[in-house]
Order: structure tokens, then sequence, then C-alpha cells
């Protein structure tokens, strides 16, 4: 679904989860225990999506970062077989790729 897309549901159902808790509290201080138990289950069951979303995220970061150092080796070879040509320029161009795609990586699962 996306890593940001996960971000941001996993942060709209948390903020649902706490309405719910606002209103289990309201309802436990009127003496209205199962509504009030009933509000806390809604809210516990958004914080457990809410974690599933965060999870999601992860795994989705994971797999971006996994294409990013594919890539990255890819350029790599290619400036190892560019230099082995004696194409000195071409070699560099594909390592400094190389480097950059790593670094997105990086970036991505830090």
């Amino acid at each position: 679904m996306g890593t940001k897309i996960q971000e941001y549901m996993a942060s709209f159902d948390l903020s649902r989860a706490f309405r719910q808790f606002q209103k289990a509290e309201k309802a436990f201080n009127n003496d209205q225990t199962d509504s009030a138990v009933n509000h806390l289950e809604k809210g516990l069951n958004l914080v457990a999506k809410s974690i599933d979303h965060i999870s999601n995220a992860v795994d989705d970061a994971f797999e971006n970062a996994a294409g990013k150092f594919e890539k990255g080796n890819e350029e790599l070879q290619k400036s190892i077989d560019a230099f082995a040509d004696g194409n000195d320029e071409s070699a560099e161009r594909h390592y400094e790729k190389a480097l950059d795609l790593f670094d997105e990586a990086l970036e991505l699962v830090e």
C-alpha cells in the first residue's frame, strides 16, 4: 500500500482509539459500565489495527530498500565491467549511482 499511507492510517486509527478511550472514561464516570466496556473494546481493536499498519509500513520500507540494494548491486556490476573494459568515466558514473542507491536504501530502513 505504501509506507506513507500505512503511517497515515496508523495515526488515524490511533486517534480514533483515543477518542474511544475518552468515551469509555465518560461512560464509566456516568456509571454506564456496559457502554464503557464497549468503547474500551473498540479502542483496543483500533490500537491493534494501528499496530498492523505500522508493521505493514515497516515491511514496505524493507521491500523498497531491498529493491534499491538490488539496483545498487546492478550499478556496481556495471561499474566493474566498465572499469575492466578500460572505460573509467563510465565506471565512475555507475559507481556513484550505486553509492546513491545504497544510501537511499539505508535511509529507508533507518
